[in-house]
């Protein structure tokens, strides 16, 4: 209930403080708001390498604000922001739940896995934010935003789960869902890595948590954003991927699971990308043998997907100086396959339409036999997904391999029925 900030952290000198298991705005039993007038907690003025853990910070104008040149190298995380005690119900930050701004740089928002995840939600305008020009290097991974503390169930912000700008900022496994859109990229937005998110699921990547409009969306001279090594976009009532203007270049989509999103997988709107042609798959094989046609010297990416997204990454082959591609042996996961192009300057395409192999029953209805289909991403860090086809339910154990053939681990997976299936494989220290 102050006139300012609930706690507030600056100065050059102001290092290494815990603010740690507190509510911020609330009642004591944290079901009711006494909101502070301006920040929930506030770090300014060059402080840097401070740990907010564990609170409660809910019902105030801002809920976190980390901001100015020098404020850097703090640490946010296992913090509920915008809800109140029980992680189940919104009690709201009017405007940004966890916002860094003005050239702020390498805090990292965000833990090692969702269990000690921040979750960010039923905030008034959006979750995470990033303000600012010389706002960089600053990571967000493991975060909530837009879901209750299950990471299944929607507590929407009533924007973006996610909204950026700055440079050379980072996204790792974030769940981005039940917002209304799950992340907007605008502005100065350069070199911009987004990676392993779930956009539109919950955690287990499978879940239906829909944004209402679209799962990304890239507008306002945003360059050089790579959206790529298994990113799940999946059921959001928009497009999957939506890249608005002509000043919009250099978005490299790569390796992602995009696929039930209402409106379709990729838009390209008014120039964006440089408005790259999608590729043409001309012909299909019941065997897998791909051909078509695309732009001169791109990097062509097949998927198998039941519509014409791409929900399931097949395989990338590239086309000639003449615009021919052709690629053998991509077992079909769906009933059709799509691809992609992205040329030399990493402008990615929508996907092409799709194409069904001559067959009245794709494969994945009934695989004739084992098999071991290239695991995606690949290359990766630190998570890939091995896929696989079973003829007859089955009884499943990974074994990881080195180079030199030395077992890495061994887990047993249970039992799987037949069809397409795939397994999660995360590397740990010293097994890559």
């Amino acid at each position: 209930g102050n006139g300012q900030s609930g706690v507030r952290i600056d100065g050059p000198g102001t290092r290494e403080n815990l603010v740690w298991k507190n509510h911020i705005g609330t009642d004591m039993n944290g079901t009711a708001a006494i909101g502070n007038d301006t920040y929930g907690i506030l770090i300014e003025d060059s402080a840097r390498a401070n740990n907010i853990s564990g609170n409660l910070v809910s019902g105030n104008a801002y809920g976190i604000v980390i901001r100015g040149t020098g404020s850097d190298s703090n640490f946010v995380h296992k913090n509920w922001v915008g809800l109140d005690a029980s992680g189940l119900a919104a009690l709201p930050n009017t405007a940004h739940g966890i916002r860094i701004e003005n050239g702020a740089r390498y805090n990292l928002v965000g833990s090692s896995s969702y269990d000690e995840a921040n979750v960010v939600s039923g905030n008034g305008w959006s979750g995470l934010c990033t303000v600012g020009d010389s706002t960089a290097f600053n990571t967000f991974n493991f975060n909530y935003a837009g879901t209750d503390t299950s990471g299944l169930k929607a507590v929407g912000n009533v924007y973006y789960g996610a909204h950026f700008g700055g440079r050379n900022n980072w996204y790792w496994k974030n769940v981005l869902s039940g917002n209304r859109c799950g992340m907007v990229i605008s502005g100065y937005s350069q070199n911009t890595e987004l990676i392993g998110n779930l956009i539109g699921t919950g955690r287990d990547g499978e879940t239906p948590v829909p944004n209402a409009e679209a799962g990304i969306r890239i507008q306002d001279d945003a360059d050089g954003v790579a959206i790529h090594n298994g990113n799940r976009i999946r059921h959001n009532h928009g497009f999957g991927v939506e890249l608005t203007g002509s000043s919009v270049r250099r978005v490299f989509i790569t390796q992602n699971s995009i696929t039930a999103n209402d409106s379709g997988g990729i838009v390209l709107r008014d120039g964006a990308n440089g408005g790259i042609a999608p590729p043409v798959i001309g012909s299909a094989s019941s065997s897998g043998n791909l051909s078509g046609t695309a732009p001169p010297s791109c990097q062509i990416e097949i998927f198998g997907d039941d519509g014409g997204q791409g929900r399931t990454y097949l395989g990338t082959v590239y086309s000639s100086g003449a615009g021919n591609w052709s690629v053998e042996g991509l077992v079909l996961s769906a009933a059709h396959y799509t691809a992609t192009a992205t040329d030399g300057s990493k402008n990615t395409s929508e996907f092409s339409a799709p194409k069904a192999p001559p067959s009245a029953v794709h494969a994945a209805a009934a695989p004739e036999r084992f098999r071991l289909l290239p695991n995606h991403p690949n290359p990766f860090n630190p998570a890939t997904l091995i896929s696989f086809a079973l003829p007859e339910p089955s009884g499943v154990t990974l074994e990881i391999l080195d180079l030199r053939g030395r077992r890495i681990e061994r887990r047993d997976c249970g039992r799987f029925e037949a069809g397409f299936h795939e397994i999660e494989w995360e590397a740990k220290d010293g097994s890559r």
